[in-house]
């Protein structure tokens, strides 16, 4: 009878080299295309999000646009005035009670009021510097404070 003997180990082949060679390349070569793919995701998301900053800016841009051009204009100057107390002359300005303080003796107030005088409209020459609204104090009689038809 033959006994088959130990198996000797397999010698490497020309064959067994060259799919060897080819595995590796391929390997080499799927990961060189994954990590492009990779890259190529990340910088469509970075775009992305960069255009949506842009846009944001541009909508920021605009709106700063529109606030400016309203800033030109007399009504702004105006209204800006009147937040700060600022009136134009002949206005009756009338004053709220505070509650629970009580209004001095003349029932107006103690301080002279501030009066705002526009100024013409501009030119149609550019100026270097906008036109500036011109203060005119007021006489230090005290108005009358009455409260107003409407809130």
């Amino acid at each position: 009878m033959n006994v088959p003997g130990p198996q000797r180990p397999r010698p490497f082949t020309a064959r067994r080299i060259l799919a060897l060679v080819v595995a590796v390349a391929c390997g080499w070569v799927a990961y060189a295309l994954y990590g492009a793919a990779a890259t190529d995701h990340a910088a469509q998301a970075r775009v992305t999000q960069l255009q949506e900053a842009d846009a944001a800016l541009q909508a920021q841009i605009a709106q700063r646009s529109q606030e400016v051009t309203e800033a030109q204009g007399s009504a702004w100057l105006e209204d800006q005035a009147r937040k700060l107390g600022y009136h134009l002359p002949g206005e009756k300005v009338y004053v709220l009670d505070p509650g629970g303080k009580s209004a001095p003796a003349s029932g107006g107030l103690n301080a002279a009021p501030i009066i705002f005088t526009p100024t013409p409209p501009p030119t149609p020459t550019p100026s270097p510097t906008p036109p500036v609204p011109t203060l005119v104090p007021a006489s230090p009689t005290p108005a009358a404070a009455s409260p107003s038809p409407t809130p």
